[in-house]
């Protein structure tokens, strides 16, 4: 059975690229974990992609977004970014079990 849709190779294409460097990225995090902080390691991913959607943007040249939309997009990267830093610290490992939760928040 054939289907009346035309192929969009364009896009199957773009979608097994992404996935493949989707999974890529896990080894490559794995193995420079040794050798960098897990904050140099955000920090580069987050350079790496910024540097990549503004050749992206240069390369296409559609413009910034309309000034009105900036809110809008700051909220969201604040509301996105906001609950992983109200995670609670992990306990200290020498507490006791009924008192992990207490002493994960204050440290002498």
């Amino acid at each position: 059975m054939t289907s009346s849709r035309p192929q969009s190779w364009p896009a199957l294409l773009a979608a097994g690229l992404t996935t493949l460097l989707w999974a890529s990225a896990f080894v490559s995090i794995r193995s420079a974990g040794e050798s960098y902080s897990p904050g140099a390691l955000a920090l580069g991913r987050l350079l790496t992609g910024s540097l990549l959607l503004l050749g992206l943007l240069a390369l296409t040249r559609t413009g910034w977004p309309p000034r009105a939309a900036w809110p809008g997009i700051a909220c969201a990267g604040v509301l996105s970014a906001a609950p992983r830093s109200w995670a609670p610290p992990q306990p200290r490992p020498d507490a006791p079990p009924s008192w992990a939760w207490c002493c994960a928040w204050w440290r002498p």
